[in-house]
């Protein structure tokens, strides 16, 4: 039989029908891939759909078509296979061994230009005594990917969501430092703000700060540590480093890093930032984790940006006392302080003084400040601003907090304003302190312009998606949603979750005892966060209120936040699946197109071979900087002859205006990257070259190419290796024949054959006469000369249809299909007369020996049932044949 053909004969001998023929025509009809196999994992039948993916996956043909074994197969697979094919050759031996009914399976099988995944069944059959299995394997690509999709969708939100709280946490911490210190002067009360305000808001459990004096920083003020070190120098550490450098340092694993200083052995990581002005190092904020705690890129962002202000207010309240201990001093703070500062006259409302970060802020130059009034300042109406004036003047200070002032140019601030009254020579005079915020209010109003995004994404998502709050109240229900449901936004907003899902529940389940149920599992949900459909597709009916039957996959998930837990679901109408199946697949491949071309360079080349316009979509891959290309002709930088080739193709797109690919290699500063591009016209004289660094590629190809060699001659060494196993399995090692357990599996086929087509069958069974006493005589090694003698005699006397085997010891047996007795013993007679005749030398001189045969015909009125009654029988007439001298042949039934 033609390997990868069906064996319908094999076959019905183990189908589980009453017509096989009937059968093999309905499994061969099924799209699913099917297989049977015997007890020992042979494959006994494989349907079309089995055989056709088989031929279309090479490798496949001779390892899972017929008569290959399948465990086998799966035990000696290796690679990234070898997990799933152990689980798939255990999973069939249990079946097969009836300690499980059913085994199923799914596992990824991609091919090179396709990303498949299927599922095994495994089922146990018996017949004719026999255990049997079959396997079924179904492509579920389509559901697979469909569920990678979601999954991402819900990572999306996540992150989002994750972003979305780091942010606020970053804002109110930077909000609560720079409010508190603001009106803080206090050096100590500031560095115990700074470092308790950390804690507190973002949970970081070992913080400290210290401040430079002379060349060693003195601990300030710490939280967590159950042991400080409280003095540094500037010599040691990461702290040290901080210092000599001014660059802040995030260390992610601090036990790797030789200068690290442990207080404490379990650190994990460390977050070192300087605090500084214009500059100069003041002394440095230091954050630590432990217990397996690993700091961010993020971390590090959110301390630097912390240390501005934190910089700003020691400086700030260092200046400060040392404005009431000299008036050189108040002049420097004044004068160098980032705070925009003026001090106004309280009686006249005139400005008296200013310094440079308020002229520089404003515009103005001191002369012309010292025109302003409070209300050309303040750009607040004047009936609020003397109503904060009194407050002032009543209280003696105020935070007044984000206010505008108005610049020279007439554009407006956003300041941060602290007041406070102090009186001077009889006078009462005002000092306003402002801190430009403006930064901060565009980076808040780039923060709400992105949540807004966020949430206009949610609600043009083309899944419907649905959120809560804590309380399991909706706080989101977009219009895919609302489409899917065929309920409206404004009616489920502010409902419970399990009120909306009780109201599309198909009609047999809304009842009573289904809502309290169903409020009882998203209750517990929400204490918990945990539930068991959680993070897996779910499949269910909704009732729309127009009476019709969605079917809606859905995954449901929970978010953390610091009041709870809250309630996701992610929802997709699969009722009209197909329809939107290859929409999906156009859009999907559109965006592949779109986001592999981002990765490319972009360039313009003119019908001379100039270079007029790079676009850097990927600057990493830039070996020569854009702007020394530009104005270049082809030729300064490739060979004359690539030069001449590339001008040829921009004529042919030029002419033709179709897009062409050229692939080309650039040696440069000794590498030599190569490219792929598509070429297309942009107008009549310039091309658009989209190029792509494919140099990894190439090289890779190269090891592939190298690999697949090297595993082509392991493959071809097993092969050997394996054919020349299966010849020593059913050979003989001493004659060459086939052994008695390759002679029965050869003998039972030709029984078979002669059963149903009742044909004639003969056996020849013959042994050596005195066997025993000749080696006893001669030596073993003369007997193995005899047998091998009389191999090559019953060799000669045989056809090439008949099996002469070895049957155990020095007995040799012939099988000879479609023939009867009579013939039988005709061979059987020149057997016996060769062999008498052989002689063999010994040190005695010449040995010889002689055989008894008895020969049997197969009977088919009453029938054998196998081939060994044959042979029973052509052992009876042997033994007749030894009672008689020996040297002879008797055939059954003996005369």
């Amino acid at each position: 039989m033609a390997q990868g053909q069906s064996n319908p004969r094999r076959a019905k001998g183990v189908l589980p029908s009453s017509d096989p023929i009937a059968a093999l025509s309905i499994l061969d009809a099924l799209s699913s891939n099917l297989a049977i196999m015997d007890e020992e994992g042979v494959i006994v039948y494989v349907n079309r759909a089995w055989r056709l993916f088989a031929e279309t996956n090479p490798p496949l043909s001779s390892n899972v078509n017929e008569g290959a074994n399948y465990l086998e197969v799966c035990d000696l697979a290796q690679g990234p296979d070898a997990k799933e094919a152990a689980e798939m050759a255990a999973g069939i031996r249990a079946v097969l061994r009836g300690e499980r009914e059913e085994f199923t399976l799914e596992y990824p099988c991609h091919s090179p230009g396709q990303r498949r995944w299927f599922v095994a069944r495994v089922t146990r059959f018996v017949e004719n005594g026999e255990n049997h299995a079959v396997i079924a394997h179904e492509n579920v690509t389509a559901q697979k990917i469909e569920e990678l999709q979601i999954q991402e969708s819900e990572l999306r939100i996540r992150a989002m969501f994750a972003l979305s709280e780091r942010r606020e946490q970053e804002r109110a911490l930077l909000d609560r430092v720079r409010t508190t210190l603001a009106d803080e002067l206090d050096l100590t009360t500031i560095l115990r703000t700074v470092v308790e305000a950390i804690v507190e808001t973002f949970g970081y459990t070992l913080v400290s700060l210290y401040l430079l004096h002379d060349d060693r920083l003195i601990l300030q003020h710490q939280v967590g540590y159950s042991t400080v070190i409280p003095e540094i120098p500037i010599s040691e550490g990461v702290s040290g480093r901080v210092v000599r450098t001014g660059q802040p340092l995030l260390i992610e694993d601090a036990r790797a890093d030789p200068s690290f200083l442990g207080a404490m052995e379990e650190i994990v990581s460390e977050v070192c930032v300087p605090l500084g002005i214009e500059g100069r190092v003041i002394g440095i904020l230091n954050v630590e984790s432990f217990r397996g705690v690993t700091l961010t890129q993020a971390d590090l962002t959110l301390m630097t940006a912390l240390s501005e202000t934190v910089s700003v207010a020691i400086e700030r309240a260092r200046l400060y006392t040392q404005v009431h201990e000299e008036k050189q001093r108040y002049r420097k703070f004044i004068d160098h302080a980032p705070e925009a500062i003026y001090i106004y006259h309280a009686d006249t409302r005139m400005l008296h003084e200013a310094n440079p970060a308020f002229l520089n802020l404003l515009g103005y130059s001191l002369e012309e400040a010292r025109t302003l009034s409070l209300y050309d300042i303040v750009a607040h109406e004047q009936k609020e601003i003397n109503g904060l004036f009194e407050k002032i003047l009543k209280q003696g200070a105020a935070v007044l907090g984000e206010r505008k002032w108005r610049r020279k140019d007439g554009s407006l601030v956003d300041v941060h304003v602290t007041v406070s009254a102090a009186q001077q020579a009889g006078k009462t005079y005002l000092l306003v302190q402002g801190l430009d915020i403006t930064e901060r209010k565009r980076a808040e109003n780039a923060l709400f312009e992105s949540e807004r995004k966020f949430y206009r994404l949610i609600a043009e998502s083309a899944d419907g998606i649905l959120l809560t709050d804590e309380a399991g109240v909706i706080i989101e229900f977009n219009n895919a949603m609302e489409g899917i449901s065929n309920l409206r936004r404004d009616e489920v907003m502010g409902q419970f979750v399990w009120d909306m899902q009780f109201k599309i529940a198909p009609g047999p389940l809304r009842t009573e005892e289904t809502y309290h149920r169903m409020r009882d599992i998203l209750q517990k949900a929400l204490e918990t966060g945990q539930a068991s459909f959680f993070d897996r597709i779910v499949e269910s009916q909704f009732e729309r209120t127009d009476g019709s039957l969605r079917i809606v996959q859905q995954r449901a998930f929970s978010i953390r936040t610091d009041k709870g837990w809250r309630l996701g679901n992610i929802s997709r109408d699969v009722t009209e699946q197909q329809k939107t199946a290859d929409a999906l697949i156009a859009s999907e491949a559109e965006l592949r197109a779109l986001f592999a071309s981002m990765q490319d360079t972009v360039l313009v080349i003119d019908r001379q071979g100039i270079y007029r316009k790079i676009a850097p979509t990927h600057p990493g891959k830039f070996y020569i900087p854009p702007e020394k290309v530009i104005g270049k002709h082809l030729s300064d930088l490739f060979s004359q002859a690539s030069a001449d080739r590339f001008l040829a193709v921009i004529q042919q797109v030029l002419e033709t205006r179709q897009t062409l690919q050229v692939d080309y290699e650039i040696p440069i500063n000794g590498q030599s990257p190569w490219f792929e591009a598509s070429v297309s016209p942009m107008d009549a004289d310039t091309t658009l070259w989209v190029a792509r660094d494919v140099t990894e590629r190439r090289q890779k190809e190269q090891e592939l190419r190298s690999t697949n060699q090297e595993l082509e001659a392991a493959h071809q060494e097993l092969k050997r290796m394996f054919e020349h196993e299966q010849v020593l399995a059913r050979t003989d090692s001493l004659t060459g024949l086939n052994n008695r357990r390759y002679f029965f599996e050869l003998a039972t086929r030709e029984f078979i054959a002669s059963l149903r087509y009742r044909r004639p069958l003969s056996i020849i069974l013959f042994d050596v006469d005195g066997f025993k006493q000749a080696n006893d005589t001669f030596g073993h090694a003369m007997g193995d000369t005899i047998l091998m003698q009389i191999t090559q005699a019953a060799a000669s006397q045989v056809r090439g249809v008949d099996v002469l085997a070895r049957y155990g010891g020095d007995e040799f047996i012939i099988l000879l299909p479609q023939t009867a007795i009579q013939q039988a013993l005709a061979v059987a007679e020149r057997v016996r007369t060769c062999v008498a005749a052989a002689r063999a030398e010994s040190d005695n001189g010449p040995v010889s020996a002689t055989i008894s045969v008895g020969v049997a015909e197969m009977i088919h009125t009453p029938q054998d049932q196998s081939v060994e009654a044959a042979i029973r029988r052509a052992d009876q007439a042997l033994y007749a044949a030894k009672a008689r001298g020996g040297n002879q042949t008797v055939t059954y039934p003996m005369e």
